[in-house]
């Protein structure tokens, strides 16, 4: 069974790079957490079947991606997307992840798809 509080973005083109993805950690109460000092990475992986069942062995590996912090004490952070994060098609998960060897937090997850581009332009 798929994610049930996931965020559904896009969905892309191949060969798109739409605007940094931007995550904002709050506790349960609402409360913005301080990563101040923290590391941010956005993971994702993608499905090899349609829509976004659980994963198997059959699917790819994740990818782990170096994000980075807008804020600290605003709780603030954000991947920028690259080339490489549209180069095929197929439905993806992933989430933000920011820690400081002693806690770590999870975002939302996040769902997308992409479908494959007439033609990418050299703009």
């Amino acid at each position: 069974m798929s994610e049930t509080n996931a965020q559904l973005i896009g969905p892309y083109r191949k060969g798109e790079i739409p605007p940094p993805i931007v995550v904002t950690f709050k506790d349960y109460l609402g409360n913005v957490i301080d990563l101040t000092g923290y590391a941010v990475h956005f993971v994702y992986r993608a499905h090899t079947l349609a829509g976004w069942p659980d994963y198997t062995t059959t699917d790819p590996t994740a990818l782990d991606r170096v994000g980075s912090l807008l804020s600290g004490p605003l709780g603030q952070a954000q991947y920028t997307w690259v080339t490489a994060d549209f180069a095929g098609v197929g439905f993806f998960e992933g989430e933000m992840w920011a820690g400081n060897g002693t806690n770590r937090y999870s975002s939302v997850r996040y769902q997308w798809q992409v479908y494959d581009a007439i033609l990418v332009p050299s703009i």
